[in-house]
Parts: C-alpha cells; structure tokens; sequence
C-alpha cells in the first residue's frame, strides 16, 4: 500500500532531497511540496495525504500552527515535525501540544526515516502519531 505524503519545509535543499528520495522507496508518494504553512495547509487539504511532514519552524504558519489548524478538523490525521534547528521554546510548544515524536531533518541518511513513515501512516499506537493536549497553541 502506497503511502502519501505532502513535504513542507521553507529550507528547498532539504524539501527537495527528502520529495527526491522517498519515492525512490516505491510505496511512498510525495503528492505536493510547501516552503511555508499558508501553502502546507493549501496542499493538505487539496491532497489529503497519509502523512504531513511539517517543519517546526516555516514562514506565514509555523509547522505548530498548521498542524492546530489540521487537527482540529481531522483529529485522524498523522504529522510527522521536522526540525533543523528548533528553539527551546518551539519545542516546549509542541511537548505541550502533546507531540509524541519528531525527526531532526539533519540526520544522515538511513533506512530509519521510511519506517517512520510507513509507522506514521498506519493506525495503532505509533510513538510518531501526534495528539493535541490543549485548544490552543500556547504551551503552559
């Protein structure tokens, strides 16, 4: 089963590599690409992926605020966060959000990423699957 995923990240170096190399997988589908959160919210809802792979930290929306936005209509859907260089405070938000899991974009390469992935989409308890504890994106 292939999944979809749409990519948003404001740095194009690591939006393209990641949008090049997971198709390479063959069941993973990159279905659109964002370089901030008014257009990652866009492709979400045009595309309706399996996954949502947000950065913390992105233009116009940040991957906090698209991924409030997105849950509270499709309380159902996986995001996966990304973060190259998260401040403290990103991250306290997104402890505080409830996120259970995220992957640091400047990792090398290895074959854990496509598991995440695949882990993210499917139903079931994945440590990747991130659930909002509060109605609004301040941490307390």
């Amino acid at each position: 089963m292939t999944v979809t995923v749409v990519l948003a990240d404001d740095e194009g170096l690591i939006r393209t590599a990641l949008a090049t190399l997971l198709p390479l997988e063959g069941d993973i589908d990159v279905v659109a690409e964002a370089a901030d959160g008014e257009a990652a919210y866009a492709a979400f809802v045009e595309h309706r992926p399996d996954v949502l792979v947000l950065d913390f930290e992105m233009p116009v929306l940040d991957g906090l605020e698209v991924a409030a936005r997105v849950l509270a209509e499709h309380p159902e859907q996986r995001i996966l966060m990304l973060t190259r260089h998260a401040r403290p405070g990103t991250l306290r938000r997104a402890l505080a959000w409830g996120f259970e899991g995220s992957s640091a974009s400047t990792r090398r390469p290895t074959s854990s990423r496509r598991p995440s992935l695949r882990c993210t989409r499917a139903a079931g308890t994945s440590t990747l699957r991130s659930r909002p504890r509060h109605s609004s994106t301040t941490a307390r």
